[in-house]
């Protein structure tokens, strides 16, 4: 009877280490899933957002350009800090008079946009400078958004970028 009773509990101890196994990997995945979605979600609202402002400056005259991605800093090697981001991107067909009017566009139609500003650097004062950044939060604070001015000096145009970034864990795109 006691010989029985032995391979009875070790297959019941057996049964019990494979069980929690399940249960540790299911939950990696669930968390995985439930993780990605939600991530997902914050750049979603980002993106409706900025598709907003891109819409106002289009209405206005101003052709921007929307990208979004993720990416390692150190693509080749799959490794480093993980970053996504979601944004447009303004390029004057030249130098550009007329920037800091543009300039001020972008801003008043991102703080219309469920964005609100955190810190500024750029003045009206200092727009004729080759740079200039004002971050931005989305109104959850889930994601940092910097709007940046810079004119570049090469092929004599003016550049305007509005970007939300974060790190998350996992790849979304």
């Amino acid at each position: 009877m006691q010989s029985t009773s032995q391979p009875r509990a070790h297959k019941n101890k057996l049964l019990l280490v494979i069980s929690v196994i399940v249960l540790l990997v299911l939950s990696f995945f669930i968390y995985k899933y439930a993780y990605i979605y939600n991530e997902r979600r914050k750049y979603d609202k980002a993106t409706v957002a900025i598709q907003k402002v891109a819409d106002e400056l289009r209405s206005q005259g101003i052709q921007t350009v929307f990208s979004r991605g993720c990416g390692r800093t150190q693509e080749v090697y799959s490794k480093g800090t993980l970053t996504c981001s979601v944004g447009i991107t303004y390029t004057s067909s030249k130098k550009n008079s007329n920037v800091k009017d543009t300039l001020l566009m972008f801003s008043s139609n991102i703080e219309e946009n469920s964005f609100r500003k955190t810190y500024t650097n750029i003045k009206d004062s200092n727009v004729t400078v080759p740079s200039g950044s004002n971050t931005y939060a989305t109104k959850e604070n889930s994601l940092q958004c910097n709007l940046t001015y810079s004119g570049t000096y090469s092929d004599s145009r003016d550049k305007i970028d509005f970007y939300c970034v974060g790190t998350p864990i996992f790849n979304l795109y």
